[in-house]
Parts: C-alpha cells; structure tokens; sequence
C-alpha cells in the first residue's frame, strides 16, 4: 500500500454570479473548486488520496482564483492560468486534460470526447469523469454535452450547466 501525501490546504468560499464555490490550494496550486453543496462529498474522495489538514485561510491562489471567476462571469477572460493539481484515476486525469483544450464559447459530445482520447466506446465512462471533475468551471465539463444537442447532465445541476454556457454565448 502507497503512503498518502500529508498535505496543509487553505479553503476558501468564491461567490459567484452562478453559484457559491469551494476552493482549496496549498501555496502553489489549486486542488478543488467545486460547488459549495458538493464540499463534503469532494473532501472524503480527496482523503482518499491524501491525508489533509485543512484551514480557513485564502492564498494568493485563491485571491487570483476570485479575480479570474470575476473576469469570466463579466466576459473578460476566456481562459484561466490558475495553476492546477490534478488529482484521480488515470482515465479521469486524461479526460480533464483533454476538457482543458475545448475552446471557451465551443461545445463537443461525451461521444467526440471519448473519440479524441483514445477510447471510442468510452463516452459513458467520459461522462463520469466529466461528474468527478475537480475544477469546476477551471477543466470546462460545462461544455460537454450530449451527442444530440441536449445538455446532458452537470454536477452542479443543468441550470448552472445553462447559466456557465450562457456566459460564453453558447444557446
């Protein structure tokens, strides 16, 4: 059995124009951002990785994490640089790659997603991954949808997943 990394995190709460977020970084990058409802969930899978100490205290990370949410929801900021740590299965990490290249403003289905990674008949197992996503709005799952047009499903419910693709004049 592997040892789990100890890890020192910091959380913060980012009000949105969307929804009410919960981001957690060290120093140097940001582990989650999920919607607020999703906390507890989010933390037992991220136990399961590493063995965390968590204090309520924003970082740079966060405060540059509000400043670049602030900008997207107002429509100035079309990417984010806020430095990321992936962290899941191998399959999840692959696919939230992937999500990160899908151009603000652009759709694609589970379907063309399974496609472009290497797994034709995965778009199933995509859209789980898609449900794991530990970056909300950050790895864009947003944009995925079904293959016939439909929204499909979202974490945060479809109507954030309609309001964040509203936000990048996706109808």
């Amino acid at each position: 059995m592997t040892m789990k990394k100890n890890l020192h995190l910091y959380s913060q709460i980012i009000n949105t124009d969307v929804a009410v977020l919960y981001a957690l970084s060290d120093n140097s990058h940001l582990y989650l951002l999920c919607f607020i409802d999703e906390k507890e969930k989010k933390l037992k899978t991220l136990r399961q990785y590493f063995t965390v100490e968590i204090s309520e205290q924003p970082t740079s990370i966060h405060r540059n994490l509000e400043k670049q949410m602030n900008e997207y929801f107002l429509g100035n900021r079309v990417e984010f640089d806020v430095p990321l740590k992936l962290w899941g299965t191998d399959f999840q990490k692959k696919v939230w790659k992937q999500l990160i290249n899908i151009p603000y403003g652009t759709t694609i289905s589970y379907e063309a997603l399974a496609h472009q990674i290497g797994h034709d008949k995965a778009y199933r197992a995509v859209g789980s991954a898609n449900g794991k996503n530990n970056h909300v709005i950050l790895i864009p799952c947003h944009r995925v949808i079904a293959k016939g047009g439909k929204l499909g499903g979202y974490t945060g419910g479809l109507h954030i997943k309609e309001r964040l693709l509203a936000v990048e004049n996706i109808e």
